[in-house]
């Protein structure tokens, strides 16, 4: 795995070292020589991966590159956390419980559409 700090110059410097092994590589070269390139492409990719993951523009250090949640009150941007507190304050009011029915009796239930004729 490439050192940080993973910045475009090195993405180019591996990337330009994939390209010269390529170019000196044929189907007779030695298997090592193939292995070498792998890593080296290897590297490239963790770079790159790196590069495009996105920046903390929630402001969270526990979730960087979360999300931002367009409804949460500033400095709360992080859709995790603010779903988290909204599911906590919903769990802190006490349950609503159904009217019991008693055995034999049968609900009324409310349709939301009449049935069809037929």
């Amino acid at each position: 795995m490439p050192d940080p700090p993973y910045t475009l110059q090195a993405l180019h410097g591996h990337l330009r070292s994939v390209e010269e092994r390529r170019f000196h590589l044929t189907l007779s070269s030695p298997s090592d020589d193939f292995v070498r390139l792998a890593d080296d492409l290897h590297r490239a990719f963790i770079v790159a991966r790196e590069l495009s993951r996105p920046r903390n523009a929630s402001g969270c250090s526990e979730h960087p590159g979360a999300p931002i949640d367009p409804d949460a009150p500033p400095g709360e941007a992080c859709i995790f956390c603010a779903g988290r507190k909204r599911r906590a304050q919903r769990s802190a009011a006490a349950p609503e419980m159904l009217p019991r029915i008693r055995r034999g009796e049968r609900r009324q239930l409310q349709r939301r559409f009449e049935r069809p004729p037929g």
